[in-house]
């Protein structure tokens, strides 16, 4: 905890350059510090006032600056030289262990006939960020240390929320340096508006932001870290297109995960790193989580390793024409088994490409590896109709995509008609013209274009009609609750009507039972995969699968033995 000397201190060197005149005061109105700004407000020197009472230069509004000015009020007065003065007032309370002190902020307001006369000079401080306005690392420190003094003190709660916006560095990368400024600017106002009374909210570094609520509790937590993310999740323009932000929240708690400023922040962002990979995009912070950087940065190598020596494999999942059983396709699924943390599931390491960069190069060996073994199949004479690759939305933002199909298709000695890309809705955030010429070019290959997890992310049907595709796959979600939950059936329906209005091909995926596949060719739906069918499959076991006797599914009976899971 700070004293009063290592406080004025920090101070004293950080506002000395503002703008703003800066003035603190102690418990009993003596000025303890007046940086140079203020100084040419009053008229005077820091001499003739620090340790003199600062109702000399504030009278009747010192008190009420004790009570904390969360919202500025216009000051009009004369200083001791006898100019005229106009400004905005506002203030905050710092405590330290031995002192509580009062830092009093006036932004001047111009006369009339200077420079831009009637307007604000808004002179961004040491103290805020320069590009959102928020308070900065400083202040938060500052507020943070009084709030967890009065928690401390009082026995009462406080939570701090620590928001990272997703995928910021491919909106820099992408769209520019302006947008990615643009977004943090949002996303800061969005904080601000979205703040309770009496809570702190602070940029920290870059895309990353900090909430201290003061008074809050877990169940309180939650519902404050639930309610931001909808609203920092909601649609905004962004370079021309229309852009759905993702942010992740992480959650600490004073004093159960620690009772300092610094442990409560970064066991936020702990929690934050882990909210990452959780559907909900929220975690709250408990010691079975490793901090950010220690797990990912070797995970993150080991990936660049597999990637560079071939340690990377695609199994293959059947893809089933409900009409008759045939084999309509197979999809391919990245696999990584690392020889000492044994087989790492996609769940992980796909957002881990993602994240590091490596998602790209990631899309296009599947691309090449998956060709590979088709063709490889079909010399063997093994039918495979067609096959399903997992590209990235960023993948469609390379120009140079449609030249990388064409070669590996060429080299592989296959027609576009035998590939499928599947993208996801994520794919919808990203609709710029350049994005939709790469697929539109992809598309006049004669290559398929698939919108995989159909009805989980994004999707509207305006976007929809702009998208090249041919295909939409059901989202397993819609799947697994089918039997029990007639909502399900009911938006199972309207997708498969949505598909054949449009002529697109409905597949639905995470078949696992005789009664979802009954129902799903009922409600109208062309092709399956699941365990049902099959699980993925190396490229030889899946050859072998090819080889043994299927029987069609047409005639209302259970699967063969063939199609098993266990298989």
């Amino acid at each position: 905890m700070w004293g009063i000397r290592e406080l004025l201190g920090i101070c004293s060197n950080a506002l000395e350059q503002a703008s703003d005149a800066v003035m603190i005061v102690d418990r009993n109105n003596r000025v303890l510090l007046l940086n140079r700004s203020a100084e040419e407000f009053w008229g005077c020197s820091r001499d003739e006032v620090i340790g003199q009472s600062a109702n000399l230069l504030l009278p009747e509004l010192v008190s009420r600056c004790h009570a904390d000015l969360n919202d500025s009020l216009r000051l009009d007065l004369h200083n001791r030289s006898g100019e005229r003065r106009q400004g905005l007032i506002s203030a905050l309370q710092v405590e330290t262990e031995q002192e509580r002190v009062v830092v009093i902020f006036i932004r001047s307001l111009l006369q009339e006939g200077d420079d831009h006369a009637g307007t604000v000079r808004i002179a961004q401080m040491s103290l805020y960020d320069g590009l959102t306005g928020l308070p900065g690392r400083g202040l938060l420190q500052l507020k943070a240390e009084q709030a967890i003094a009065e928690a401390r003190r009082d026995g009462g709660a406080l939570a701090a929320i620590f928001v990272d916006i997703d995928r910021f560095k491919w909106v820099s990368d992408s769209f520019g340096f302006p947008a990615g400024d643009g977004l943090l600017q949002l996303i800061a106002q969005r904080l601000q508006a979205g703040r309770q009374p009496g809570d702190l909210v602070a940029r920290l570094f870059c895309d990353e932001f900090v909430l201290l609520l003061p008074g809050c509790d877990r169940a309180e937590a939650r519902a404050q870290a639930l309610r931001l993310r909808a609203i920092l999740q909601a649609s905004c323009p962004l370079a021309g297109i229309t852009y759905t932000p993702s942010v992740s929240l992480g959650i600490s708690l004073f004093p159960d995960d620690g009772d300092s400023v610094d442990e409560l922040i970064q066991h936020a962002d702990t929690a934050m790193g882990r909210a990452k990979s959780l559907p909900e995009g929220i975690c709250f912070f408990s010691h079975e989580l490793t901090p950010p950087g220690v797990e990912q940065l070797p995970l993150e190598s080991a990936l660049r390793s597999a990637l560079e020596h071939g340690q990377l494999r695609l199994h293959y999942q059947p893809q089933v024409s409900l009409a008759d059983g045939s084999l309509y396709g197979v999809e391919a699924l990245a696999r990584w088994r690392h020889d000492e943390l044994g087989d790492i599931s996609p769940v992980r390491f796909i957002p881990l490409a993602e994240q590091c960069g490596l998602i790209d190069e990631l899309g296009r060996w599947s691309l090449f590896e998956g060709c590979r073994q088709l063709a490889a199949w079909r010399r063997a004479g093994l039918d495979v109709p067609s096959l399903s690759i997992n590209l990235s939305p960023s993948n469609f933002h390379d120009p140079g995509l449609p030249g990388v199909i064409l070669q590996t298709l060429t080299g592989s000695g296959l027609l576009p008609s035998d590939l499928t890309l599947e993208i996801t809705e994520s794919v919808l955030l990203y609709t710029s013209s350049n994005t939709l010429k790469v697929l539109q070019e992809v598309r006049g290959l004669g290559v398929r274009l698939s919108l995989d997890d159909f009805g989980t992310g994004f999707s509207s049907l305006s976007h929809l009609q702009r998208l090249p595709i041919q295909e939409i796959k059901l989202d397993r979600s819609f799947v697994s609750d089918l039997e029990q939950d007639a909502t399900s059936r009911t938006l199972s329906k309207a997708v498969a009507g949505l598909s054949d209005n449009l002529n697109l091909t409905a597949v639905a995926e995470g078949i696992e039972t005789w009664e979802q596949y009954r129902i799903l060719r009922g409600l109208g739906y062309r092709v399956a995969q699941g365990y049902l069918f099959s699980r993925p499959l190396p490229g030889d076991e899946l050859a072998h699968w090819l080889t043994l006797p299927r029987q069609g599914f047409s005639a209302g009976r259970a699967v063969a033995d063939c199609c098993s899971p266990e298989r």
